[in-house]
């Protein structure tokens, strides 16, 4: 029985080994260097890449900020944004405290009046615990 079991893991290990290099094969297949297709030539400029809207919303609320706005200015910037609201609410948390590590706690009381407006029912309660959720995962 011993023996049979020693050609049956031996069978296996052949097989897995097989199979890795069958991989390892493949793999290499794939790169065109290997078969003769021309190499792809970097090009020295960096590519101008435009901004996503998400990110323009954040740079925007970071340039109010930077403008001392009162709540009902960044309120008008967040009602501006053509974004679902969950993603505005997700770019307001961004805004607001990315960045921010140690004084995580001094960033909220600064920053409660901009939050207050930003939630002004409890469909945006919704959204802002949601926003604090993702804004969380990202830590």
């Amino acid at each position: 029985m011993q023996e049979q079991l020693s050609a049956a893991t031996a069978e296996m290990v052949m097989l897995s080994t097989e199979e890795t290099e069958k991989k390892m094969k493949q793999a290499t297949h794939k790169d065109g260097s290997t078969n003769g297709s021309a190499k792809e030539i970097p090009n020295d400029k960096p590519a101008v890449t435009k901004p996503s809207p998400y990110e323009e919303l954040i740079g925007d609320i970071k340039a109010s900020l930077g403008s001392a706005p009162t709540p009902t200015q960044l309120k008008a910037v967040l009602a501006s944004s053509t974004l679902p609201p969950q993603d505005v609410m997700n770019a307001l948390l961004e805004a607001l405290f990315g960045g921010v590590g140690k004084g995580f706690t001094k960033e909220v009381v600064k920053n409660k009046k901009y939050l207050a407006v930003a939630v002004p029912d409890e469909g945006a309660q919704t959204l802002l615990v949601q926003a604090i959720e993702a804004f969380g995962g990202k830590c």
